[in-house]
């Protein structure tokens, strides 16, 4: 990436992608896998009719999940499901790689890093075999770049939060903390009024009680209390190579928060500086709480600090640029061989 123009960047990010879905569509699912389990279950949907589907989707928690495998499902290859979820990931993450490029004037060489470093967090297998959250988490990173730095207005993602809010109980949680955090900016600036009506419409929405509220936090409160009695689900390298993200993170947000207090108050930087700190201190009370939550928040984590990461290396000088990157690397390559060594990137997953 390093010796190629600017202008090229979308191509190599393009040819990336087209290898991840390839290598998604021939993953060989694992009895371990979520996937081993959620391949069943799309194939009994895909088997329905039309007013059945709906019928159906009617008595479910999160019933875009359900349309997302109906759709996929009628194709009859298996293989399209990782595939699919792998091609909606990177292209939501890498068009907030490519945009925060562009905006910044970057150079290739801090592409080049950024892309290294949120590829070395390698949630690829994982992601695609989960399904579920890491479209959900793809989704809302970009749509939170969209409206904080290029400040695009939130009223044209409102069916997009809808739809993560339907797929997931991840999307569900993300909603609420984008909402909450709007509801802050409103108070803050001279919409004190809207604010607070934010607040208590989401006071409401969890006192109420309402069906897709209610089913939410009976998930979240069944994942804490399995955590809580030692059975939950953990893995210890995803819990060292999460710290190591967040190491990297706070690092970032340290260094650039000096970059956005020189810079312009009305900066959209700002903003996106204030909902990532938010972020990542929610992902370091999650590890102590909830593991599946904190690994979910750790892949969002992992594409918000990429335009962070990009502003940082674009506005400081070259000793400090280098002093910066090679910070992060060091991190990252020890993140990149943990993942490695625990076998998620071994090519024997693929093709047999």
């Amino acid at each position: 990436m390093t010796r190629l123009e600017k202008r090229e960047i979308s191509k190599v990010l393009l040819i990336c992608n087209a290898f991840l879905f390839i290598m998604a569509y021939f993953y060989e699912v694992t009895y371990t896998d979520d996937l081993y389990r959620l391949l069943p279950i799309m194939h009994q949907i895909s088997s329905y009719s039309v007013p059945e589907l709906i019928n159906t989707m009617k008595l479910q928690n999160y019933p875009v999940l359900y349309a997302f495998y109906y759709i996929v499902g009628k194709f009859g290859r298996d293989g399209l499901l990782p595939a699919v979820t792998s091609l909606i990931t990177y292209t939501f993450s890498f068009k907030v790689l490519s945009q925060s490029a562009k905006k910044n004037s970057a150079d290739m060489t801090s592409i080049a890093v950024a892309f290294y470093i949120f590829m070395a967090r390698g949630f690829f297998v994982i992601g695609i075999t989960n399904v579920r959250s890491i479209i959900v988490v793809s989704l809302f990173a970009y749509m939170v770049y969209s409206e904080l730095i290029e400040e695009k207005s939130v009223k044209w993602h409102i069916p997009l939060y809808i739809i993560v809010a339907l797929f997931h109980y991840m999307g569900t949680l993300l909603v609420f903390v984008r909402l909450f955090f709007l509801a802050l900016e409103c108070l803050q600036g001279k919409k004190t009024i809207l604010g607070l009506v934010m607040i208590i419409s989401i006071v409401f929405l969890i006192g109420y009680n309402s069906v897709y509220t209610s089913n939410f936090l009976s998930h979240m409160n069944g994942y804490i209390d399995s955590a809580g009695t030692g059975e939950g689900y953990d893995y210890i390298f995803e819990r060292i190579i999460g710290i190591l993200q967040l190491i990297i993170s706070i690092y970032i947000l340290y260094q650039a928060n000096k970059l956005v207090d020189q810079n312009i108050e009305e900066s959209p930087y700002h903003r996106y500086f204030s909902f990532s700190k938010m972020i990542v201190s929610i992902d370091v009370i999650l590890f102590f709480v909830e593991y599946t939550a904190f690994l979910r928040i750790n892949w969002l984590i992992s594409i918000l600090t990429m335009p962070l990461f990009i502003f940082l290396l674009s506005n400081t000088d070259e000793e400090e640029k280098e002093i910066n990157k090679s910070n992060v690397l060091i991190i990252g390559t020890v993140m990149f061989l943990l993942e490695s060594s625990r076998g998620y990137l071994c090519s024997l997953k693929y093709f047999l």
